[in-house]
């Protein structure tokens, strides 16, 4: 009786490289997956930022949706309406004074730039104060919590690297001085410069140039000094 028997099965050299085949698929795919997990990352990170970003653009256009230019507290004297003013030359200013239709109270956004370290990018704060009165005749009152203080408006993901505001006209197109005025007499309008980026290094690359128009629903004069009889 023969008890001999066929033994088939894989070689020492099969088996190493079987084994190495397995190991490369298995890093390709670990591979892939910490590529993926890190996109995935940035974009939540990015999607964080635009969301930031928004969000300031947003309450900044709600606040000029239902006011309008406060021209008072930008040819304010030194000190006044905390120094709110013009470029010497142009339409541009680092704050956005914004009045009620009632003159009753009013808002002011202000970009203040930070001292930065020697090769750091600028970037600066957008800070934020709200002020009322009981009437056109008194001075104005910071209300809430800002305590006669700017509140800082703050970010958890990006850098104000510029903030600007554009006002059209130059002067308020209801006074006396500019009533017969040709280059003044048109609805004041504002349009927004924002320039952000990352804050931390450790962020994907961000950065991001906005331009957009401020619309008011605020028609014709306000009421911002005591009646003249």
């Amino acid at each position: 009786m023969d008890l001999k028997k066929n033994k088939s099965g894989f070689t020492l050299v099969e088996m190493i490289v079987a084994l190495s085949i397995f190991m490369i698929f298995i890093g390709v795919a670990f591979s892939s997956y910490l590529h993926i997990t890190r996109v995935q990352r940035d974009l939540n990170e990015i999607r964080k930022m635009y969301s930031e970003v928004r969000n300031l653009v947003s309450m900044v256009a709600g606040e000029a949706r239902e006011m309008t230019i406060d021209y008072d507290c930008y040819f304010s004297q030194e000190g006044v309406c905390f120094d709110v003013s013009f470029a010497q030359t142009t339409n541009r200013s680092d704050s956005l004074a914004l009045l009620s239709k009632d003159g009753l109270k009013r808002t002011i956004f202000r970009y203040v730039k930070e001292p930065q370290e020697q090769g750091e990018e600028e970037s600066g704060k957008v800070q934020l104060i709200k002020q009322d009165r009981r009437n056109i005749e008194e001075l104005f009152q910071t209300v809430g919590r800002f305590q006669g203080e700017f509140a800082d408006i703050t970010f958890e993901g990006v850098n104000i690297n510029d903030l600007a505001f554009v006002i059209t006209p130059r002067r308020n197109p209801f006074s006396y001085e500019t009533y017969l005025l040709n280059q003044y007499q048109f609805q004041p309008q504002t349009a927004l410069f924002l320039e952000v980026g990352k804050k931390f290094q450790t962020q994907p690359d961000f950065s991001l140039n906005i331009q957009t128009a401020l619309s008011s629903r605020v028609y014709g004069e306000v009421k911002s000094e005591p009646e003249l009889f």
